[in-house]
């Protein structure tokens, strides 16, 4: 068998690329190993509050212009029995703002928006998620005599 000598370079670097990747493993390995040790190293984990402050949305619903949809800015990966949270308000509301809400959710793989009450300019409540990966998201429609409220939430 003839082998030119381009595919003889291949080969050999092949075999090189793959030495060097199985001693890093090896030294990974070591270093994994030292990692483990009680003494505190690299950056700290964030908290649950903190990862849950990372997920939100806003957005302006403008009087008369129907269901506004806000997407949060992260998608969420759930599991069987999860139950993910919504919390938000209207930003520059009054006694003359009224918003209905409704948010994302998940039944088995079947999306289906849940109606949460908005007293006072505020709205809260778990929804079910299910097996989903998905980004949160809220439908807000402007029932009231506010021209155009800002509407925040975190997820």
């Amino acid at each position: 068998m003839h082998l030119r000598v381009g595919k003889n370079r291949r080969v050999a670097l092949v075999i090189s690329a793959l030495m060097i990747a199985a001693s890093g493993l090896a030294q990974g390995t070591a270093s994994t190993a030292r990692a483990a040790s009680p003494t505190p190293t690299g950056k700290p984990v964030k908290s649950v509050p903190a990862v849950m402050e990372a997920c939100h949305g806003e957005g302006s619903v403008p009087l008369g212009a129907g269901w506004i949809h806000i997407r949060a800015n992260i998608s969420i990966a759930g599991h069987p029995g999860y139950r993910q949270h919504y919390q938000g308000f209207v930003s520059n509301g009054g006694d003359a703002t009224s918003i209905a809400v409704q948010v994302k959710g998940w039944e088995g793989s079947q999306l289906k928006w849940y109606g949460l009450g908005a007293t006072e300019n505020k709205f809260e409540g778990f929804v079910p998620w299910g097996y989903s990966l998905a980004t949160p998201e809220i439908r807000v429609l402007n029932t009231g005599f506010k021209i155009d409220p800002f509407v925040r939430f975190n997820c």
